[in-house]
């Protein structure tokens, strides 16, 4: 089957994506925008430019706030953390859902496409000859994702509850899977699929009210028993409670269920669409991890058909995607006090002090640099000045160190040159020299001026040297 303009162009995204444009490779889970995003095995950035194809409007969201309730239609949240989270953001979440003809799209943490990429990379002959240090080759990396994965997990229990549904982390075996069942199955061709499976969501049965509430009915510092529901020793931790609250609030006698949209062989369920009656409309898709819709994972034509056929289904309006190892922040409005860290700078008055400041230190940071100063006049020489000319022959003579040399070569200029051989210059070099001339090599007497006025000084206006007249010239 040819393969159409779209999906080769998202190939190809795809591909610029997992390799990176820069040498570097970025390790950041679940964003989507960004030179980071782009460049990470587990970044998001291709799921979110195919949805930006389908003309929806893309949104990194870092808190919810009234102003995201109101702005987007569909929320996709890729926590790099397992889902333990607090009860005021489900709660913030139903809220919204109740709007009508909202989505969520829950992405599961236990799966690390690092893992992938690096297991694949040390795998690739071409690669095992490049990587010569064993500090720093692929199955040392791939080792260090896969610890960072297991230490996130062994942090949580084997059950999680959610308020629509709950979280089976009892395998401890992650498992590729190969067969597949479910609406969506028609999608997957196992033999372009890369779908792996360990934790998995399951729904809320009537009958399940007693054993949660049971594992979960303990308090820090009490002589109850902990629940010993893995091989480790399980302490209280801030999420307990928070998953106590969560349970006291789940409707057991009408719990939500999962409808499969795409299963495994055995029936787990890999994505699943949770629909209440007080969401009007709206759904909650949970997909088991982020070994669909990841960078690394759209490289494979099943992965991005599967994420077409999610998108096409979107409601219109914005999307916004949410990741972090911890909850965004839940505003209760969007007013002053709420705001955080340097977002303070954005608001009335000191968003009008702080435009004026940058432009004022735009305009000094231009002044420092003398590239973009004022242009300033260098002070040239002239190539019209004989004087100059007159110094450089004395600086040559005075190189010598020979002042006879000296003293016939200006003779012999006057005699020769300037036709006048009796003149006191054109005899300098006959006369006696006194002791007092630089050029004198003993202790003996001259009438002849000294060297240094004649190289040094100009000659009086008498004198044949005038440098008025063009004719008094020394030939090199």
């Amino acid at each position: 089957m040819m393969r159409s303009k779209p999906s080769m162009l998202l190939l190809y995204l795809a591909v610029l994506t997992c390799i990176g444009c820069t040498r570097q490779v970025r390790f950041e889970y679940g964003e989507s925008e960004g030179s980071k995003a782009k460049s990470s095995p587990s970044g998001l950035a291709v799921f979110r430019e195919m949805v930006k194809v389908k003309g929806f409007d893309t949104y990194t969201v870092r808190s919810l706030s009234p102003g995201n309730m109101n702005r987007l239609n569909t929320i996709i949240w890729s926590p790099d953390a397992f889902p333990v989270h607090d009860a005021a953001t489900y709660y913030w979440l139903s809220q919204w859902l109740s709007r009508g003809n909202r989505t969520l799209i829950y992405i599961g943490r236990d799966y690390s496409p690092n893992v992938d990429y690096w297991r694949d990379l040390a795998n690739s002959p071409a690669t095992q000859k490049n990587f010569k240090d064993p500090a720093s080759s692929a199955r040392d990396w791939q080792a260090l994702e896969q610890s960072r994965l297991d230490q996130i997990r062994r942090a949580n229990r084997d059950t999680i509850i959610m308020p629509w549904l709950r979280w089976d982390c009892s395998n401890h075996e992650m498992e590729q899977i190969y067969e597949f069942a479910g609406p969506l199955s028609k999608f997957v061709d196992a033999s372009n699929a890369k779908i792996f499976l360990r934790t998995h969501p399951t729904a809320i049965a009537p009958d399940d009210e007693n054993n949660i509430k049971k594992n979960f009915d303990w308090e820090p510092n009490s002589a109850k028993p902990v629940p010993t529901t893995n091989a480790y020793e399980k302490t209280w931790t801030p999420s307990d409670e928070s998953q106590q609250q969560i349970i006291s609030q789940i409707p057991f006698d009408d719990a939500p269920t999962i409808t499969p949209d795409l299963l495994t062989g055995h029936g787990r369920i890999l994505i699943g669409t949770l629909l209440r009656p007080e969401f009007l409309g709206g759904r909650v898709i949970v997909v088991a991890n982020n070994s669909f819709f990841s960078n690394y994972s759209m490289l494979h034509e099943s992965h991005r058909s599967i994420a077409s056929s999610i998108i096409k289904d979107l409601p219109k309006g914005g999307v916004g995607f949410i990741t972090g190892s911890t909850d965004p922040m839940v505003r209760e409005n969007d007013a002053e006090e709420q705001q955080q860290g340097l977002e303070m700078l954005t608001l009335w008055p000191l968003n009008v002090i702080t435009i004026h400041a940058a432009i004022l230190g735009l305009i000094a940071l231009i002044a420092a640099f003398p590239i973009f100063g004022r242009p300033k006049r260098l002070r040239q020489d002239s190539n019209t000045d004989f004087g100059q000319h007159i110094t450089a022959v004395g600086k040559m003579l005075e190189r010598t160190g020979d002042a006879d040399f000296a003293t016939r070569t200006i003779a012999e200029y006057f005699r020769k040159l300037k036709k006048d051989p009796a003149s006191p210059w054109a005899t300098m070099d006959t006369a006696t020299l006194t002791p007092k001339s630089p050029f004198a090599p003993s202790s003996t007497q001259t009438t002849a001026p000294p060297v240094e006025q004649i190289v040094h000084k100009r000659a009086p206006a008498s004198d044949p040297l005038q440098r008025s007249d063009p004719q008094n010239t020394i030939d090199d």
